[in-house]
């Protein structure tokens, strides 16, 4: 740190980056590899895009033309198509709208994304929006024709609407403004960016920069200026420099000051340690750059960051580098004098590396500045300085200030120092200076605890989420998820999912993931693909006006499996002290367990003693307290509660009417007391389940006279009820059924729950319970409970619930399970709901719940089961809350906390963010909007004539129409056309655009003869020294088969109208031309006398016509009275081969009927 460290200005990060660059790198990762290992991206323009040949001319000063050839550097993708649906824009609008608003839109939602800011979380807050734009040629392409512009015309091109545009989509309140600074326009905006958040107007800043090359317009300006390299390469401070190459690109930058970005849990990029901006002010001309602003900028910059600019200078500069005689020596002064000035020491000092951008993928001019600073971030965070393209020889003018400034040429590693620090350099060509110092920001050792930091690499807490707008989006989406996986195993697959569930945002359409560990996670990905070939994916989920509705089920005795739970006990934190606060409430009673919960649940099959009651019983209850404890923890509660059976036990707990304490003690007596249950002469009992429905097994019952030996259990559905009894009447019971061809399937237990058998233990169970002290509560705001003792809410809603301390829990042990009328009654009581869970070690009650929810809906609802037999309980449960999430659009689920509850802080994994695939858009539909004007202007073919000129743009083939006007000095030849001191425009010169018309009208078709009729020059066309050129329009229309007529119009003063000043008509032969066809000439002449040429000219001379250059070429003409010929030739060179008949050659031609009159005796014409 140098001597101004007393100088405290709190620094800004870079927490997302997004980008479109030429050669592909539509992605910080994709531009890193490019800037690495450069390549040449330099592009062709497709003839769709810009027909740039068109308006090509050697030379860059001639009217209306660049010099630069047909290349740039391009986007590889269409910047037509646009996802208009997810920005909530109509066809009509999105075609009215300049490509760069589109793109950017999409651009700043990436860099949004990989920031990991959702749109829920920016959305409403004071996040300022600053873009810089110095083009904008979609807005001049709709201006050339009025008459066909669009409605929404001004809000789709104003340079305006491309900055709050952004603030309208995402919602954003803190200023919002585009900046137009010409080149340094990005770079400025990023200055003013940083300024909003160091004033605290906003809490976070976007920023962009957008350009794209569409039209001719800017090309043609600023060749005029001699900025643009002709073969469209920028060689930064090499020899061979000869202007810049344009580029197009976006770029978009999401920041934060640093103490936010640390206290949201941010992926910092990089930090911006300054910025200024400054003015040239009076130069030598208002595009000439000055090395004493810039170096005053650089110092000024610095110095208020706190650093000494010879002390704490950078280790790379991105500079400004555009290739210009004009920018490259005052820059690379301005570099050197700022960092080494005179009184500085350069004994061992470390050399300070340069480089450009613009090197490798063009000048992108309003945009320059920031893809200046995604290259000097992305060297930052990958401690890599990249190379320089396009640096061969030192230019002289540079070599000055070279020596303790170098450019790279390969890559490098980043040099040591105690701070990795870069500037960013850029300057507009009207004198605005921008200047940015950046510095990298590394996070010390994250050395996670126990391996689990590797265990990740393989293992997760799922789900995996993935959403988007449409099918379509969905499934590329998941497939490029797919890929990137698959290419990456090293990824830490936790920070992903945190990553994609709590910093992404969550569109529709949705699917999810929740393998237990990698090759599971790819595996149903995979399949998930295969199987969604040429049908849907996902789920779209259900939006709602109101808060979701959730029913929750849970399980009875009976569905449970050893070792069930034991992945969430080793995984889930949470669960597992759930867990143990159960086995502490059991090991403070008088007559606790002699064995423990947790070592009951992870006892493998051999030594599980799952099956029997006095396990069961508590076990499941344990097992449902704990996933309460976990939906809790994701935010999952539950609007309505049914418990089956013991299930209740649990059903309450969710509720808030029991404490776990309690609920766990119920379980425990139940189970404890169950070995007392028998027949009143000690039968053994038997359970059944019959396809039948409540009323039709009470009907049974009586018919087949087995009242008060069998029983009904339960009722489960309105076509589904379990008996239960003496197990020789329930066999009995049986047969009856069979021999009806009623299912009836008997259950592989050895007590009958819900019957007689029952009473023998209820007196002990009941004399337990009340000395448990059970104190039950009134349910939670929100959540209905119903009794399935009763099958309705009477208890709930009289507001006594004394009977649940101990005589209830007898009842529900006794009485039958009416579970389907709890069901179906809460559906009125706690209703509607839009999806139900079940909680318990498997979803067995899906069929009987189901059942009952489509008889009195008459349709089912989604169900989910929190937990699956013999599936990894993670990976259930994660499921479960996927299924969740994946129907209900407006149903919020705590991911964070969800995770959370799993791992110590410590152990906590880091969101991963970078370098992920970004969303998928949909490009399927193209927007564009160009009147037939406009498009014949920049897009047919038709290269510039330097007579006729180029097509007129509103002209059509069967009258076409030319435009060009007429410099005397960009037509050097018409010089040797005179008519008292003036160069004349040639008679000769409109039959020769004439024959250039007709051909290019005629497509290439074989012409033998053409014969000129009724032409007439009307007006001469005087062509002036230093004078803005004569308009000239020449217009050919086709009037039969092989004729056409021709005219001429010129405008030698702006402020007047076309005149006619030529006319004339155009017969046409087809086929191969011989000599035959032309008129048979007259045979010679006998004793014809040479003529002096030079006294001929002289004279001619005298007369005000005066010959020179092509118009004076090497001839010989011989001649007797009203009779000559003669003989010419010029050097090919000088005709060029633009002319099927050059207009010199033609005019020579007519030379000879002077010669004819003139008299070698008397010298006179």
């Amino acid at each position: 740190m140098g001597s101004l460290s007393d100088v405290r200005v709190e620094p800004i990060a870079i927490v997302g980056s997004a980008c479109r660059f030429p050669g592909g790198a539509n992605s910080p990762s994709k531009l890193w590899d490019l800037l690495h290992s450069p390549r040449d991206v330099l592009m062709d323009f497709p003839p769709s895009r810009l027909r740039l040949s068109n308006f090509y001319h050697k030379d860059g000063e001639h009217h209306g033309s660049t010099n630069v050839i047909n290349k740039s550097y391009l986007l590889a993708e269409d910047p037509n198509v646009f996802d208009a649906a997810f920005f909530n824009i109509n066809g009509l609008e999105a075609q009215a709208m300049d490509p760069q608003h589109r793109i950017l839109l999409e651009t700043v939602y990436e860099a949004l994304e990989r920031g990991g800011c959702s749109l829920d979380d920016i959305q409403g807050t004071k996040t300022s929006v600053f873009v810089g734009v110095m083009n904008a040629d979609y807005y001049d392409i709709q201006l050339r024709d009025s008459e066909t512009m669009a409605r929404y015309n001004a809000t789709g091109t104003a340079r305006s609407i491309i900055s709050n545009r952004i603030s309208y989509f995402f919602d954003l309140k803190g200023a919002s403004m585009t900046i137009d600074t010409a080149c340094s326009s990005s770079l400025v905006a990023l200055h003013q960016a940083v300024l909003s958040l160091q004033n605290r107007e906003a809490k976070a800043s976007i920023v962009a920069g957008a350009n794209l090359l569409l039209d001719p317009t800017m090309y043609i300006a600023e060749s005029n200026l001699h900025m643009l390299s002709p073969e469209a390469r920028s060689r930064m401070w090499d020899k061979d420099a000869n202007g810049y190459a344009r580029g197009e690109g976006f770029a978009a930058v999401y920041l934060k000051p640093l103490s936010a970005a640390l206290r949201d849990g941010d992926e910092i990029e990089c930090i911006i340690r300054g910025t200024g901006v400054n003015s040239d002010g009076r130069t030598k001309g208002i595009t000439m750059p000055s090395s004493v602003a810039q170096t005053e900028l650089i110092r000024d910059t610095y110095r208020r960051a706190g650093l000494d600019p010879s002390v704490d200078r950078p280790q790379f500069v991105e500079c400004h580098g555009t290739g210009t005689a004009a920018g490259d020596p005052v820059e690379a002064r301005a570099v050197h004098d700022a960092f080494f000035p005179p009184s500085s020491k350069r004994d061992n000092e470390r050399p300070l590396y340069a480089g450009s951008i613009k090197t490798i993928i063009g000048h992108l001019e309003g945009c320059a500045g920031l893809a200046g600073v995604l290259k000097a971030s992305l060297a930052l965070q990958n401690r890599i300085i990249p190379p320089n393209m396009h640096f061969n020889d030192l230019s002289p003018s540079v070599k000055p200030f070279y020596g303790m400034i170098q450019i790279p040429k390969q890559p490098m590693p980043w040099p040591e120092s105690t701070t990795s620090r870069a500037s960013v350099n850029s300057f507009g060509f009207g004198g605005t200076n921008a200047h940015v110092i950046l510095e990298g920001y590394y996070k010390g050792g994250e050395c996670l605890n126990g391996g689990c930091q590797q265990a990740r690499l393989d293992s997760f807490v799922g789900p995996m989420l993935f959403s988007g707008n449409t099918q379509t989006t969905l499934r590329a989406m998941i497939k490029e998820y797919f890929d990137y996986l698959s290419a990456n195993p090293s990824l830490d697959l936790e920070g992903l999912a945190r990553a994609l569930a709590d910093r992404r945002s969550m569109f529709p359409v949705r699917a999810f993931f929740s393998g237990s560990n990698r090759e599971a996670l790819l595996k149903y990905m995979g399949q998930a693909l295969i199987s969604s070939e040429g049908s849907d994916i996902g789920t779209r989920s259900l939006a709602s006006s109101d808060t979701p509705g959730l029913l929750g089920i849970f399980t009875g005795q009976g569905a449970q499996w050893a070792t069930m739970g034991k992945a969430l006990i080793h995984s889930c934190l949470l669960f597992r002290v759930s867990i143990e606060n159960c086995e502490e409430s059991l090991s403070t009673l008088p007559d606790p367990p002699s064995w423990s919960l947790m070592q009951e649940l992870l006892a493998d099959d051999k030594e599980s003693r799952i099956g029997q009651a006095a396990f069961s019983q508590p076990l499941c209850t344990a097992l449902q307290i704990a996933l309460v404890d976990l939906c809790s923890a994701a935010a999952i509660t539950f609007d309505a509660v049914v418990g089956h059976s013991s299930g209740e036990i649990a059903a309450a707990y969710a509720a808030g009417i029991l404490s776990a304490k309690d609920a766990i003690r119920i379980a425990y007596y139940r189970g404890l007391y169950a070995k007392l249950a028998s027949g009143p002469d000690g039968q053994p009992g038997a359970m059944m389940a019959v396809g039948l429905s409540m009323e039709g097994a009470m009907s049974f019952i009586a018919e087949c006279g087995l009242y008060g030996k069998v029983c009904l259990a339960a009722s489960n559905s309105p076509s589904s009820v379990t008996l239960s009894g003496d197990k020789d009447a329930i066999l009995q019971a049986k047969g009856f059924l069979d021999e009806r061809k009623v299912f009836a399937r008997q259950l592989q237990v050895d007590t009958a729950y819900h019957s007689h058998h029952m009473l023998s233990c209820a007196d002990a169970y009941l004399k337990s319970l009340e000395a448990c002290n059970i104190k039950p509560s009134l349910p939670r705001a929100g959540c209905v409970w119903v009794s399935s003792v009763r099958g309705d809410i009477e208890i709930l809603e009289k507001g006594d619930f004394t009977s649940l301390n101990s005589q209830y829990w007898v009842d529900n042990m006794v009485k039958p399970v009416l579970f389907s009328q709890a069901v179906e009654c809460s559906l009125w009581a706690g209703g509607p709901f839009d999806m139900v869970l079940e909680l318990g070690p498997h979803p067995a009650l899906k069929g009987p719940a189901t059942q009952t929810l489509k008889s009195a809906l008459g349709t089912s609802l989604p169900y989910a089961g929190i937990m699956r037999r013999a599936t990894n309980e993670v990976e259930a449960f994660s499921g479960a809350i996927g299924y969740v999430w994946s129907h209900l659009t407006d149903y919020h689920i705590d991911f964070a906390s969800y995770r959370e509850s799993f791992f110590k802080e410590a152990d906590r994994a880091p969101a991963t963010l970078k370098d992920l695939p970004s969303y998928p858009w949909q490009h399927d539909k193209a927007y564009w909007k160009e009147s037939r004007i406009s498009r014949q202007f920049r897009l047919r073919h038709s290269p510039l004539h330097e007579l006729l000129g180029r097509r007129a743009p509103d002209d059509s083939d069967s009258e076409m129409r030319w435009r060009n006007v007429l410099r005397l000095s960009e037509l050097e030849w018409i010089r040797g056309h005179e008519f008292q001191g003036q160069a004349l425009f040639p008679a000769m010169g409109y039959i020769a655009m004439a024959l250039e018309a007709v051909t290019i009208a005629t497509k290439g078709q074989q012409i033998s003869l053409v014969d000129i009729e009724d032409f007439h020059v009307l007006q001469a066309v005087v062509l002036e020294e230093e004078h803005p050129g004569v308009e000239i329009v020449f217009s050919l229309k086709q009037t039969g088969d092989c004729k056409w007529d021709f005219n001429c119009y010129t405008c030698s003063d702006e402020w007047k109208d076309l005149t006619k000043t030529s006319t004339g008509r155009l017969i046409l032969f087809k086929g191969e031309g011989s000599a035959s066809e032309l008129p048979s000439r007259p045979k010679k002449r006998a004793n014809l006398s040479p003529l002096d040429r030079e006294m001929f000219y002289r004279k001619l001379s005298s007369l005000g016509l005066s010959y020179h250059g092509l118009f004076k070429p090497q001839s010989s003409f011989q001649r007797s009275q009203s009779y000559a010929t003669g003989s010419a030739s010029w050097p090919l060179d000088q005709l060029g081969q633009e002319y099927v008949v050059h207009p010199a050659v033609m005019d020579v031609a007519l030379h000879s009927i002077f010669v004819a009159f003139a008299s070698p005796v008397s010298h006179e014409l």
